[in-house]
C-alpha cells in the first residue's frame, strides 16, 4: 500500500484540536471523512492501516482486493508473519519482487484466499463490501461455505450481528473509508469460540501492539458519538502531526543544479549546510553559559532556525540534497541538547515542517518570510507558558519584487527573476517608543522592512503594556521579523545583533542586563548555517556571562 500520491489539502476537523487532523478529499455533497480520518490514523498509529503517505489515507478510494487482503492479515495478527515467510505468489500478475507478493503469497499458501484463476490473482479488481466483510469474519474465526457461519454471497447478516457494520457504512458504495469503519469496529468484536476474547485483545496477546497503544488511540465510544474524543482525539493528532513531519512540497520532475552552496531547484534556492559537532558544541556552550550566569534571575531560550531546505523539503529529499552526518531536524535537537539543562531549548523546526506547505521562506533570499518566523514564535511561545498572538490581530503591508540572495548566488536564473518574492510585513496596532525612531515603522523595502533594517541594538517599547517586563532578542537578521511578535509580550524588547553588539565598548552581558534593566528573559536566534560558525560562538562568548 506504500504508493506515492500527491498530498492532499489539509482540511479541518470538527474538533478544537491545536493542529487538526486532514479530512480526505472528497465530494463535501456526498460523503465526509473527517469522523474516519481519525479512525484511520488511529488504526495507523496501532499498525493497522496504511494510507498512500503520511497525510494520504485514501479514503475516498475503492479497495483493491491485494489491500483487502493485507488487512486481513494484519486484523489476525499475521502480517510479520507473512513478510518473515516471504513465499512466492504462484500469479503472474504478482511479481516476486512486488510489495504485494509476500501477502498473497503467505495467503495462498495457508488458504486464506485464492486467485480469480490458476494463473492471475485479480489483485487491483475491486474489494466490494462482500468481499472484506468476508475477510474481516475470517479474522474473527468464522467459516464461510454450506457448513459454515454464513455464505460469501450474503455476509452482511452475520457482520451486523457481530458488531463489524456499524450504519454508516455504505455496502453498495464501498470504499477504504468503509474498510477504516469496519476495521475499527472489528476491535471490539468477540472472536467465535474464544470465551469473549475480543480482535484487539487477540492482536496485543499476539505482540502486534500493546495494551497501552490501544488505550491511547482507541475511543470506544468513538462510532456511537460519530467522532473521536479527548484525549484519543489529542493522540491521534499528535500521531499525524509525527507523519506529517517527515514530508515536504514535491519537487519531482523539478531541474536541479548547484550553484555556490545553494541547491536551485525549479525557481527556488536551498542553502545547503553540513553538520560540524564541535562547532555546534562550542554555540551551545556559550548559550548554556548564558543560562547559567542569570540561573535564578531569568530565562535563556535558544532557537536554532532550520534552512529552507530543512524546514520545506521531505526528509528523504533533504537527505538525498544535502548529505550531512546529521539533517537539520537532527541537528537542531543535538543543539537542545549540548545546551544543557539550564538553557529552554525550542523546538521551532516541528511546527515550521508542519506549515511547510505555506510561504514560510522566500524561493530567492536565504530567509524566512515573516509568516514563517510566526510559526517559530508560536514553538517559543508554547515554550515560554504564553499564549501567541493571532495573526488577525496584525494589519499587514506588502512588498513585491523582491530578489534576494539566492538570485546573485545562483547567477541571475530567469526562472527567479520571472517569479520574484513578495515581502509581507505584520505590523502590531499598538504604541511605540522605539530607538532608533523607524525601527516600528514598517517603511523599508525588502527585507529591511524589519526594524528597519540591522544594527547593533534596538530597543522597541510596547506603551500598551503598562508593567516593566522585559527581553532580550540575540540574533542576525532572521530575528528582525521575530522581534515583532516579542513586542506583543514585554514592555520593553531589547534587540541585539550579535555581529555588531560586539564592538560597543558599553555592551552589557546578560548579567548586567538581568540586574540592571530587570530583563527576565533572553531569547538566543541563530540560523542553521552561521550557528556552527565558530564567529558566531566568539561573539556570545562576549555577553552570554
Amino acid at each position: 500500500m506504500k504508493l506515492k500520491r500527491t498530498l492532499c489539502l489539509l482540511l479541518a476537523l470538527l474538533l478544537l484540536l491545536p493542529l487538526a487532523l486532514p479530512a480526505a478529499a472528497a465530494d463535501p455533497t456526498t460523503r465526509n471523512y473527517d469522523r474516519e480520518t481519525q479512525l484511520g490514523y488511529a488504526l495507523a498509529a496501532l499498525g493497522l492501516f496504511q494510507g498512500y503517505s503520511g497525510t494520504d489515507l485514501g479514503l475516498d478510494d475503492a479497495p483493491t482486493r491485494t489491500q483487502a487482503l493485507v488487512m486481513m492479515l494484519r486484523l489476525m495478527g499475521l502480517e510479520q508473519d507473512a513478510l518473515a515467510e516471504n513465499s512466492a505468489p504462484p500469479f503472474e500478475d504478482v511479481p516476486a519482487d512486488s510489495w504485494a507478493a509476500p501477502y498473497v503469497g503467505y495467503a495462498y499458501a495457508h488458504g486464506l484466499t485464492r486467485g480469480q484463476s490458476e494463473t492471475l490473482f485479480g489483485g487491483d479488481a475491486r474489494a466490494d463490501a462482500r468481499t472484506y466483510l468476508t475477510f474481516v469474519l475470517r479474522a474473527l474465526g468464522y467459516e464461510e461455505g454450506e457448513n459454515g457461519d454464513f455464505r460469501w454471497s450474503s455476509p452482511v447478516s452475520l457482520a451486523q450481528k457481530a458488531g463489524i457494520a456499524p450504519d454508516t457504512v455504505r455496502f453498495s458504495d464501498f470504499r477504504r473509508a468503509d474498510v477504516v469503519t469496519v476495521s475499527y469496529a472489528a476491535l471490539a468484536a468477540e472472536r467465535k469460540g474464544q470465551n469473549g476474547e475480543t480482535l484487539a485483545q487477540s492482536l496485543i496477546a499476539r505482540g502486534v501492539f500493546d495494551a497501552s497503544a490501544l488505550g491511547k488511540y482507541y475511543d470506544p465510544d468513538a462510532l456511537t458519538n460519530r467522532a473521536m474524543a479527548s484525549p484519543w482525539a489529542e493522540n491521534v493528532t499528535e500521531y499525524y502531526n509525527s507523519l506529517r513531519v517527515r514530508e515536504g512540497i514535491d519537487i519531482s520532475g523539478l531541474p536541479l543544479s548547484y550553484h555556490n552552496g545553494v541547491a536551485l531547484i525549479g525557481d527556488a534556492g536551498y542553502e545547503l549546510f553540513g553538520f560540524i559537532a564541535s562547532n555546534a558544541d562550542r554555540t551551545a556552550a556559550q548559550i548554556a553559559a548564558g543560562a547559567a550566569a542569570v540561573e535564578g534571575k531569568a530565562r535563556v531560550f535558544g532557537i536554532i532556525v532550520p534552512n529552507r531546505l530543512g524546514a520545506v523539503l521531505s526528509y528523504e529529499d533533504g537527505a538525498r540534497l544535502c548529505r550531512s552526518e546529521k539533517d537539520e531536524t537532527e541537528t537542531i535537537a543535538y543543539f537542545n541538547a549540548a545546551m544543557g539543562d539550564k538553557a529552554i531549548g525550542v523546538d521551532a523546526i516541528t511546527n515550521l515542517r508542519l506549515h511547510n506547505d505555506e510561504y514560510i521562506f522566500f524561493r530567492t533570499d536565504h530567509h524566512w518570510t515573516a509568516l514563517g518566523s510566526y510559526y517559530a514564535y508560536e514553538a517559543w511561545a508554547k515554550a515560554a507558558g504564553k499564549e501567541p498572538v493571532p495573526l488577525e490581530n496584525f494589519d499587514t503591508k506588502e512588498y513585491t519584487g523582491h530578489l534576494g540572495l539566492f538570485n546573485e548566488l545562483c547567477g541571475h536564473p530567469a526562472a527567479m527573476r520571472a517569479n520574484p518574492d513578495t515581502v509581507v510585513a505584520y505590523m502590531p496596532r499598538s504604541s511605540f517608543t522605539c530607538e532608533p525612531e523607524n525601527a516600528m515603522d514598517f517603511s523599508g523595502w525588502d527585507y529591511n522592512t524589519f526594524l528597519g533594517g540591522d544594527r547593533a541594538i534596538t530597543t522597541i517599547v510596547n506603551n500598551d503594556i503598562p508593567d516593566e517586563s522585559a527581553c532580550v532578542l540575540v540574533k542576525d537578521s532572521y530575528g528582525n521579523p521575530f522581534a515583532v511578535w516579542l513586542t506583543q509580550h514585554y514592555h520593553t524588547v531589547y534587540v541585539l545583533d550579535y555581529r555588531y553588539y560586539r564592538n560597543l565598548w558599553d555592551r552589557l552581558t546578560f548579567s548586567q542586563f538581568a540586574d540592571e534593566k530587570g530583563v527576565e528573559d533572553f531569547i538566543i536566534l541563530l540560523p542553521m548555517t552561521l550557528s556552527m560558525n565558530p564567529y558566531t560562538a566568539n561573539c556570545l562568548a562576549l555577553y552570554c556571562q
